[in-house]
């Protein structure tokens, strides 16, 4: 299905960089959030460990 026949081709090319953006920048917030939270986990898991070491 062809969309450029829909905009004009300036304004097309402005509206896809524009989604690619988005895109991207979506993909790397979940790509931050899920490694943070993977650390955190681990983190937390290795703290425990580590308290029912000591006690």
């Amino acid at each position: 299905m062809e969309m450029k026949s829909f905009y004009p081709k300036g304004n097309w090319v402005k509206r896809k960089s524009r989604i690619k953006e988005s895109v991207e920048s979506l993909i790397k917030w979940a790509f931050e959030k899920t490694v943070r939270k993977s650390w955190q986990n681990r983190w937390e898991t290795n703290s425990s460990i580590v308290r029912l070491i000591k006690s």
